[in-house]
């Protein structure tokens, strides 16, 4: 699978403690959580999800 820029999932937000938090859903079953630090985002893991997800590559 090539490198990409894109993001093509859609983004989530949730309430917590008054703040939005942003998350992606992908694929189905147990969930695996992703997380990064501080300055990155949720772009960084757009060319992991696939593998994790069980989405066709």
């Amino acid at each position: 699978m090539p490198i990409s820029s894109d993001f093509p999932y859609e983004s989530c937000f949730v309430d917590v403690h008054g703040s939005a938090m942003h998350y992606a859903e992908q694929g189905e079953g147990d969930p695996i959580l992703f997380l990064h630090g501080n300055p990155t985002s949720s772009y960084l893991w757009r060319n992991i999800i696939p593998y994790a997800s069980g989405d066709p590559i």
